[in-house]
């Protein structure tokens, strides 16, 4: 792999930072008074990797993520005390002079030093991470896409469509116009969608309302369809397809030769918050849904690669319902 000017810099801090640790050492514990490998060198070592490891904890659990600084400070504060103790007790400097600034102040500017210098190396180390890990999450992403079009584009779905337009053009021309009309926007919207990383709300209800539309079509009386929407934010970005798989599982957990199938479809957006709620007449026997069952596990799939950790499914059984309830918080949708 061909390493950019950043990186090269970002590398060759990363080289001079850990030489000044090692000079940071050695400053504190001269050659001449320690051996290389003496217990009390090793001892203080140990200590100042450890200042930094914990400050770096510290660090990333109540200010980056909590924005506690009142933790974090007193935290630091007691790390950085009792620290500059250890050391100034390991340090050679004499303090039967009484100066004891001139014994102390090493102590305390090494502990400094390696606070600063851990949180430097995380995040050089972050930052030259971020290539491999951006090139690993295309890879997954283009797999998705192709398991995802794998599973959409699929015979039975185009043969029972065209099944429905043959049959609807003897008996209402202009239904059947309008029948190939939608087939074919959701057509292309499936394959302009699948180049896209992103695509806005209103664009993916356009999707969900021709699907649909095509599904009330194909299944007629044998099936009660409603989709109810609300989008406060309609131009809001998510990743494309992303919310259709709960919407045909939903369809397909309904599904039953020998009764009605009723499935209900909300969609609510609001302060960039988005709530879907799918829900199924559970059938007295079900249909095959395995087809559903994969996309569904794919989605579940992108939703944790784009929304790692702000987004939650509960699927549950309700009064004779299946029930399926999405969380996404959109703000912290992660571009690849």
């Amino acid at each position: 792999m061909k390493l950019t000017l950043k990186q090269l810099f970002l590398h060759a801090l990363f080289l001079l930072l850990i030489i000044s640790c090692f000079q940071a050492i050695l400053f504190l514990f001269p050659t001449d008074d320690y051996s290389t490998f003496c217990p009390v060198r090793l001892l203080a070592v140990f200590i100042m990797c450890s200042i930094a490891l914990v400050h770096n904890l510290l660090f990333n659990r109540y200010l980056k993520k909590k924005k506690q600084w009142g933790i974090y400070l007193g935290s630091t504060s007691v790390l950085l005390l009792f620290s500059w103790l250890l050391l100034a007790l390991l340090s050679p400097f004499d303090y039967s002079d009484g100066n004891f600034s001139t014994a102390l102040l090493p102590s305390l500017g090494i502990v400094i030093f390696f606070i600063l210098a851990g949180l430097a190396l995380n995040a050089i180390y972050l930052l030259l991470s971020e290539k491999s890990t951006y090139l690993e999450n295309q890879v997954i992403m283009k797999q998705l896409e192709l398991d995802y079009l794998k599973n959409q584009l699929n015979p039975h779905f185009l043969f029972n469509s065209l099944n429905n337009v043959a049959a609807t053009i003897q008996v209402d021309t202009e239904l059947a116009l309008n029948y190939i009309y939608t087939l074919s926007s959701l057509l292309r919207y499936q394959v302009e969608s699948s180049g896209k990383e992103f695509v806005s709300l209103a664009e993916e209800n356009f999707f969900i309302e021709s699907f649909l539309g095509i599904e009330e079509v194909r299944l007629g009386d044998r099936c009660e369809l409603s989709f109810d929407t609300e989008l406060s934010n309609p131009g809001e970005n998510i990743p494309p397809m992303l919310l259709q798989p709960f919407v045909e599982r939903a369809i397909k957990q309904g599904s039953c030769l020998s009764q009605k199938s009723v499935v209900k479809i909300n969609l609510r957006e609001n302060d960039k918050e988005l709530f879907l709620l799918t829900k199924s007449l559970i059938p007295l026997k079900p249909a095959n849904g395995q087809d559903s069952e994969i996309m569904f596990e794919n989605a579940k799939r992108r939703l944790q690669l784009f929304y790692p950790s702000s987004h939650r499914i509960i699927s549950e059984r309700v009064n004779g319902y299946y029930e399926t309830s999405l969380f996404i918080d959109l703000t912290s949708f992660k571009k690849n």
